[in-house]
């Protein structure tokens, strides 16, 4: 029987599967690097195994095959936060034990906002401590300086739903930030634009897939919430020069990145990406851009909720409450 997923750490080196060849070829950077991770299995194998002084390791053609102490199963896909894939544990590697997970390793951009994720993560958890139940789009996950996780059996599928399906998901994403402003006092904003939508099905059931701390707001009552908590992560994330309207919740700004994500997967040949870029860069775009959302809402549905929301608090629960109930009503 193999018995390696029940290690919980090497004591010595020389218990690690494939240090002898490490000592036959003389890789003494690569043996002094992995005891630094005895106590972590997974990772220190996966040293020794490809022979690299690093937590991470390519192959040939530059590939990604497995990192952290995670064995890459198939890659999912690489944008501005970082590489996504589906993996499981490598020691797990070769057994009957593999629970796949969907690993997220963090680019330099993404790990600025790192910080936001784990008051997210943290506030869900402590929400559920409380009896009140993770709202069913979150996934529980585990958030690390350099990558995040959580199970999946198998890769999502991106959703091509019709008018009306489309209409009861984002009603779907209205009640799941409702949920979130109330018990975390953050929203989501972003979407997803040309990797795909930020919402995906999983055996039919609707999920939310991106939780990297730039793409989530902090709301008015965010201080109030966290206040709650004293043992909650302690905050020093302020916005980057040149991404002004991250960070702090704006209600137009959540707004406009609402109907303009709309109209950009509604619109084979639309700008809406273009706008919702700009948005993030200065405070004073936002007036702006405000000013053309009349022009930039093209459909009925963006024109329908610029005309009847426009005025209303987008980083208050209320409105996003108000907001599904409205779409159910108006567009299904």
């Amino acid at each position: 029987m193999d018995t390696r997923t029940d290690i919980l750490c090497y004591e010595n080196v020389q218990d690690i599967p494939g240090y002898i060849d490490l000592v036959k070829e003389e890789r003494d950077d690569v043996i002094t690097y992995v005891q630094n991770y005895l106590s972590k299995p997974s990772l220190a194998l996966q040293i020794v195994t490809y022979k690299v002084a690093s937590k991470v390791a390519k192959d040939d053609n530059d590939q990604i095959i497995a990192a952290y102490g995670w064995h890459v199963v198939e890659h999912l896909g690489q944008g501005k936060d970082g590489y996504t894939f589906l993996g499981h544990k490598f020691i797990e590697r070769g057994t009957n034990n593999t629970k796949n997970h969907i690993i997220k390793i963090l680019s330099g951009y993404a790990q600025h906002y790192v910080e936001n994720t784990k008051i997210f993560n943290f506030l869900v958890l402590q929400a559920r401590e409380n009896g009140i139940a993770t709202h069913p789009l979150i996934k529980d996950q585990t958030v690390k300086d350099t990558f995040c996780y959580y199970y999946s059996r198998k890769p999502y599928k991106h959703v091509r739903p019709g008018l009306k399906e489309l209409h009861h998901m984002l009603a779907s994403i209205c009640n799941m930030n409702y949920w979130c402003i109330r018990n975390t006092g953050m929203v989501f904003w972003d979407l997803g634009y040309n990797n795909g939508r930020n919402f995906m099905s999983d055996n039919k059931k609707l999920r939310w897939v991106d939780y990297g701390g730039a793409g989530m707001l902090r709301c008015p009552n965010f201080d109030e919430v966290v206040s709650k908590y004293k043992n909650a992560p302690v905050l020093s994330l302020t916005p980057l020069q040149n991404k002004e309207n991250l960070v702090i919740a704006n209600s137009d700004f959540i707004m406009c990145q609402f109907l303009l994500n709309y109209e950009f997967h509604a619109q084979p040949d639309s700008t809406a990406d273009i706008y919702a870029s700009m948005l993030q860069v200065r405070k004073q775009m936002v007036p702006e851009i405000m000013y053309l959302m009349p022009r930039l809402c093209k459909s009925r549905f963006t024109q329908d909720i610029f005309e009847n929301f426009k005025d209303r608090r987008w980083d208050d629960q209320t409105t996003w409450k108000e907001l599904g109930r409205y779409i159910i009503a108006n567009h299904t």
